[in-house]
């Protein structure tokens, strides 16, 4: 669930708004997505206490990218077409735009 809220957020700001941000924002995806999930483990596992939440915090943090990467691809086909672009010329704000339209 964590993996799933994170990952449409932040494939839909960067989709949505493109340019820079979306540079930097998959910039930090790649990033996240050359550390393999194993290595994550076991690094958050040496610095925060053992259990379950941490390996929980450390599939999380790899783990959304995946749905990201999806939603940004939606997003950007999505958002050019001509119902988004009559709502956006009528007003609509973009939080509506994102979870009403797209």
């Amino acid at each position: 669930v964590l993996d799933l809220l994170i990952g449409v957020i932040w494939g839909s700001i960067s989709g949505f708004r493109g340019g820079r941000t979306d540079e930097v924002m998959m910039r930090i995806a790649d990033i996240l997505w050359a550390v393999p999930s194993l290595l994550m483990v076991i690094l958050l596992m040496v610095v925060l206490p053992k259990g379950l939440l941490t390996i929980i915090v450390a599939m999380t943090i790899t783990g959304w990218i995946n749905m990201a990467r999806i939603v940004r691809g939606q997003v950007l086909q999505l958002k050019n077409q001509a119902y988004v672009l009559a709502s956006q010329t009528l007003g609509a704000k973009t939080g509506r735009l994102l979870f009403k339209h797209i």
